[in-house]
């Protein structure tokens, strides 16, 4: 939904939200249910979010079948980023994890912005050069790329099962 932030209802939703979205700000939440929703609700109170106006019955499928706009937020195969990265065709390929997992092992040519250095200082690469966001499965990727679209990023990609399916995929690492 255009305007929107992608931050999936996962075990630490309360955690990025509060990173994320102001504590002021008026909620629509789009989920399938009555049933998710009340659970993101109660989530979201106990952090100090009041202002949730409803939801969106169906949730997304609705959103799409009813013929509203979208903007996507592209998906980069490990496949796809190796080739890129092989090639030189990708100039910005960042990583957004803690300091400890990026120490832990990374991608050869990926720069560290951690999720919440972007938050709190904004991000300086160009708004029009594409852009490949990394973490460790791909679910701080997806709330990173959301927030830079909504901030005028225009080729913005989240790389699909983040470090955890670079290294399943037989790349390697380095420390």
């Amino acid at each position: 939904i255009p305007g929107s932030l992608n931050i999936g209802f996962e075990k630490q939703v309360a955690n990025w939200v509060g990173m994320v979205v102001d504590p002021n700000a008026d909620l629509l939440l789009v989920v399938t249910d009555r049933e998710r929703y009340d659970a993101m609700c109660t989530e979201l109170h106990r952090i100090g979010y009041d202002n949730i106006y409803g939801y969106l019955l169906g949730g997304i499928g609705s959103w799409l079948f009813s013929g509203r706009p979208v903007e996507k937020l592209a998906q980069l195969s490990v496949q796809d980023l190796k080739h890129r990265l092989d090639s030189g065709a990708l100039k910005h390929l960042i990583d957004v994890r803690t300091r400890a997992e990026w120490n832990h092992g990374r991608i050869e040519k990926a720069r560290h912005f951690p999720l919440t250095e972007i938050l709190d200082n904004g991000f300086d690469l160009p708004k029009d050069e594409a852009i490949v966001v990394n973490c460790g499965t791909g679910y701080r990727a997806n709330i990173v790329a959301s927030y830079l679209q909504q901030n005028g990023y225009t080729k913005v990609y989240s790389l699909a099962g983040g470090t955890f399916a670079w290294s399943h995929a037989g790349y390697g690492l380095v420390s």
